[in-house]
């Protein structure tokens, strides 16, 4: 809000003699109003996930290179493909037999009877649409069966 100000009340002063704001000023505003609005936190986010850390400078950089609007498109792709690998990463897929279920509950298929031919998957984790080809790669080495 102060350079907002500083830079409004300094308007006046330049029209009248003709000048204009150089970009190099307005570009210096922008990183201290950068800075700010990530509280002071870029070093924390150092630590983080470096895929974050690359996704917030690739976007301030195209802010301060082209445009907002471009940045802003950019920034949501990267955010949006991260977001799809994480889902897929921590979805798990697995075939569950009596043998593999090592407890006995609502969730599990022990003591329970399966019929012939039929085979239980558990999905662990949320089931996206980044988890789907993880399903079909564990689907694909299924035989179908054939009714005789």
């Amino acid at each position: 809000m102060i350079h907002s100000v500083t830079l409004f009340g300094d308007c006046p002063g330049r029209r009248a003699a003709g000048e204009i704001h150089p970009l190099t000023r307005l570009s210096a505003v922008l990183l201290v109003v950068g800075y700010a609005w990530a509280n002071g936190k870029i070093p924390e986010l150092w630590r983080g996930p470096k895929s974050d850390f690359i996704v917030l400078v690739v976007t301030f950089m195209l802010t301060a290179v082209f445009d907002l609007t471009i940045a802003v498109g950019v920034g949501l792709t990267m955010a949006g493909a991260l977001f799809v690998k994480r889902m897929e990463e921590i979805t798990h897929i697995r075939l569950v037999t009596a043998d593999s279920e090592l407890d006995v509950g609502g969730g599990s298929i022990r003591d329970k009877e399966i019929p012939e031919g039929v085979l239980v998957y558990r999905i662990e984790g949320p089931f996206f649409f980044g988890a789907a080809e993880k399903l079909e790669t564990a689907l694909i080495g299924i035989r179908p069966c054939r009714a005789s």
